[in-house]
């Protein structure tokens, strides 16, 4: 029996598409379901801030008292913003599902102890300032137009990579030891667990850090300094994938994987933190070697941070509820095997053709569409074939269900033999865009229909229907 789809007969099979109410107004049957699409909070709030800072731009008498002076409104919601949008591509690249309660903790811990310089500031400031600067036979403060690169590399170690490593990554660490602790009724919701959870909390911490210090402390009272200060403020922040978010996402991978190596954590503790602290000193001392001097450190900080994430999503525990760590699409250099002929996929390792079943496996579920002629995969063009089969090493990111390492299978309707179908034969459910524009959730052992225009997210690369 047929099942009826929603709204009427979109795609009738000769003809004109007939033209439907919801078709000539789509706010009132759409409106509801894109407060469900997870890229649409991103551009609703982009909308909200913008508006706010034109607001708060005609109304610079509101602000935020700060250490006796007002920090204008629309300065504090830019910094904020900006770092945070930051933390969210991080949280893209990342892919496992945020744990909101663990990332508020450190978020509110940062930002509270920041902007009234509690505890741990302090204390990280008199050890690491008062106390470390001094017995290393250290200034206190650089000499002004100093250009030696060794005094300021050894200065910005201690006073500004170290401390602020350390500080950012406190938070993490108390939370590593929640994860540890078997006894604990928090273990669970609230512990780093693994190097994923690292790097988001360092992550978190790091834009906090940079909410405050940019947003508050970079912002001077005085309203024409503050002209300058916003123009300032935009690069500070935009630049913290290789700032304080990476330096502490960074250190935050260690931390992780100091939970799936409890009896070594103190030592990889020390070579997160001492990593990211020294690239970290080595742009804030780079000015001394010319103008892009920080080139390097910038660079070297991105890959660093983007290295530890590609890492811990590889050694994840939960690497299987993984979504892709990708941002825009069809940019993998990873090529899927192309088909010498229907039923035949060559492998690249140098094994003969696989021979495709003989007795697909039924179908479950079908989308309507055309019939597609290829399969857009990273940079190859797959010819649709007939059993034809796809490989967890062609596929990044997924892992087969029959633990034979065949993840995905082109196999036909049963009620139509020129209709062809993709079946998911992985652990992993993927997300399809359909040819209509749907967002839906293919589980395993479901299949979907092939047809122009269809995109299916395959582990870390997507595949679309050509």
């Amino acid at each position: 029996m047929e099942r009826r789809r929603p709204g009427g007969q979109m795609k009738p099979a000769q003809g004109s598409p007939e033209l439907t109410k919801s078709a000539l107004n789509p706010l009132p049957a759409k409106a509801g379901e894109l407060l469900k699409r997870e890229y649409f909070w991103p551009i609703l709030i982009t909308t909200l801030v913008v508006v706010l800072i034109w607001y708060f731009q005609r109304h610079r008498d509101v602000g935020i008292v700060y250490h006796g002076y007002k920090v204008p409104m629309h300065s504090v919601l830019l910094t904020g913003y900006l770092s945070f949008a930051c933390f969210f591509l991080i949280l893209k690249f990342v892919g496992k599902r945020p744990n909101w309660l663990m990332l508020g903790l450190v978020g509110v811990l940062v930002c509270l102890d920041m902007f009234y310089q509690g505890p741990l500031l302090t204390l990280c400031i008199k050890f690491f300032r008062d106390a470390m600067l001094p017995l290393l036979n250290l200034p206190s403060e650089l000499p002004k137009g100093n250009r030696s690169f060794p005094l300021a590399y050894a200065y910005q170690l201690v006073s500004a990579g170290l401390m602020e490593e350390v500080y950012k990554a406190l938070p993490t660490i108390a939370l590593l030891y929640v994860g540890l602790s078997k006894r604990s009724p928090w273990n669970q919701r609230i512990g780093v667990r693994e190097p994923l959870d690292g790097i988001v909390c360092g992550a978190m911490a790091g834009a906090c850090f940079t909410l405050i210090e940019t947003g508050f402390n970079y912002v001077p009272a005085d309203p024409v300094a503050q002209i300058v200060a916003f123009q300032n403020l935009a690069p500070r922040t935009l630049g913290e994938f290789a700032g304080h978010v990476g330096y502490a996402g960074y250190a935050g991978y260690f931390i992780g994987l100091a939970a799936l190596h409890p009896a070594r954590k103190w030592r990889l503790i020390a070579i997160g933190i001492g990593s990211a602290a020294a690239v970290h000193a080595l742009w804030n001392a780079a000015g001394t070697l010319g103008e892009w001097g920080k080139l390097l450190p910038a660079v070297l900080a991105i890959f660093m941070l983007g290295s530890a994430i590609l890492k811990a999503r590889e050694i994840s525990p939960n690497r299987s509820q993984l979504a892709a760590s990708r941002i825009i699409s069809g940019m993998s250099s990873i090529r899927v095997p192309d088909f010498i002929a229907p039923g035949l996929v060559v492998d690249r390792s140098g094994n003969p053709p696989i021979a495709a079943q003989s007795d697909p496996a039924r179908s479950e579920t079908w989308d309507d569409g055309t019939a597609a002629l290829t399969i857009a995969v990273g940079t190859a063009r797959v010819p649709v074939a007939i059993g034809a089969r796809l490989y967890e090493r062609q596929a990044p990111g997924t892992s087969a269900q029959r633990g034979d390492g065949i993840v995905a299978e082109v196999n036909v309707n049963p009620n139509d033999p020129k209709v062809f179908g993709l079946k998911n034969l992985s652990n992993q459910s993927w997300d399809v865009t359909t040819d209509q524009g749907e967002h839906r959730s293919l589980a395993p052992g479901r299949s979907i229909r092939l047809t122009r225009g269809t995109r299916i997210q395959l582990g870390d690369l997507m595949a679309e229907l050509e």
